[in-house]
C-alpha cells in the first residue's frame, strides 16, 4: 500500500485496479497507513459496496462488488485465509498510478463502529427478503448451468425452474453418479436352482486381471467357455475370493458341464470349498501345464 495516498494495486475482473482506503481499523485520522490495514465489511456497506464475505466452502461467493455508473461493476475476489478475507494486493507504481483507475473503498467522512445503530433479528424482514433473494440468485444464474438444472429435474418451463429452485431447501447433485451409469447384472439369481441340468461338454474356465479398477471396483473377469457349444460367459469380480460364486452363479444359470479345464491357478485347485464342489456335482477336472495355454485354449483363447 502507498501509505502517503493509501492507494494498493488489486486485481479484479475488469483487470488491475487501484483500491483507495483513506479510513480503516488501524488508520486514524490524519495518520499515515499501515502496510496491512483491516477494513470492516460494514464500513464498505455503508458506501454502497456489495460485501459477500461467505467464502465459497460454505458456498458463499468471496467477493466484493463496486458499483460504477458508466461501465460494468468492478468485483474483487477475495482469498480466504486463516479464517479471514484478504484481498491480494500490491505496492502501485507511478505508472499505475497515472493510468489504472482509482475506485474508493472508504468513504470520506470518519466512520465510527460505535456509532452504527443497535438492530435486533426481525422474522417479518426476513421472510420477505428471502424469497427475493432466491429469485435474484435463480434469474442471473448462468445459461449453462440453467439447462443443467432444468435437464436433471426433468423441467422445460424456465419459469417453473426458478420456482422449484426458489422453493426446494435442498440441492440435488447435478452431476450423476457413475454407478447409476453402468449395467447392473439383473439377471443375477438370488436362490440357486434345485435341479440343474448335465451339459456334455468340456468347459474352459480362466480369470484375466486388469491394471485398474472399474467404476464399479472390478478388477478380475472370470471367463468360462464351453469347447463344442461356443458358449462363453464372463463374470467380474473384485477379488480373485470371488471365483467360487461365480462358478456356482454360472452352474445356475448354464448348467453343469461333463469335464472342467483349467490352469493351476490357487483359486482353482488350492481352494478346498472349490474342489468339493467340483466333487459335488462329478466334475472332471484337468488341469494344464505350466506355460501350455493351448492345452485350455477355450478360455485362454
Amino acid at each position: 500500500m502507498d501509505k502517503m495516498q493509501g492507494l494498493t494495486k488489486a486485481i479484479s475482473t475488469e483487470g488491475p485496479v487501484l483500491l483507495r482506503a483513506t479510513q480503516s481499523i488501524r488508520v486514524k485520522k490524519d495518520s499515515v497507513p499501515p502496510d496491512e490495514s483491516l477494513i470492516n465489511p460494514d464500513q464498505l456497506r455503508c458506501i454502497g459496496i456489495k460485501v459477500n464475505d461467505v467464502p465459497h466452502c460454505h458456498g458463499g461467493l468471496q467477493s466484493m462488488t463496486i458499483p460504477v455508473e458508466d461501465g460494468p461493476d468492478i468485483i474483487i475476489p477475495f482469498t480466504y485465509s486463516e479464517g479471514n478475507h484478504v484481498v491480494l494486493n500490491e505496492m502501485p507504481s507511478d505508472e499505475d498510478k497515472n493510468n489504472l483507475p482509482i475506485y474508493d473503498i472508504t468513504g470520506p467522512e470518519g466512520w465510527d463502529p460505535r456509532e452504527r445503530p443497535t438492530a435486533h433479528f426481525d422474522q417479518s424482514l426476513y421472510d420477505e427478503a428471502l424469497p427475493q433473494r432466491r429469485n435474484t440468485v435463480s434469474a442471473r444464474m448462468d445459461p449453462v448451468i440453467k439447462e443443467r438444472w432444468m435437464e436433471h429435474l426433468c423441467i422445460s418451463d424456465e419459469n417453473q425452474l426458478h420456482k422449484t429452485l426458489a422453493a426446494t431447501t435442498q440441492l440435488a447433485a447435478i452431476e450423476p453418479s457413475h454407478s447409476l451409469q453402468t449395467l447392473r447384472q439383473h439377471e443375477k439369481r438370488r436362490l440357486f436352482a434345485t435341479k440343474m441340468r448335465r451339459i456334455q461338454d468340456i468347459l474352459g474356465m480362466d480369470t484375466f486381471s486388469a491394471n485398474c479398477k472399474s467404476v464399479r471396483g472390478f478388477r478380475y473377469v472370470l471367463i468360462l467357455a464351453f469347447k463344442r457349444g461356443r458358449l462363453v460367459k464372463a463374470y467380474p469380480m473384485k477379488a480373485k475370493t470371488d471365483t467360487l460364486e461365480c462358478f456356482r452363479q454360472f452352474l445356475t444359470d448354464i448348467g453343469i458341464p461333463e469335464k472342467l479345464m483349467s490352469d493351476g491357478a490357487g483359486e482353482f485347485v488350492q481352494e478346498d470349498e472349490f474342489l468339493q464342489e467340483l466333487r459335488q456335482y462329478k466334475i472332471k477336472q484337468h488341469v494344464s501345464g505350466p506355460h501350455h495355454q493351448h492345452q485350455n485354449h477355450m478360455a485362454d483363447g
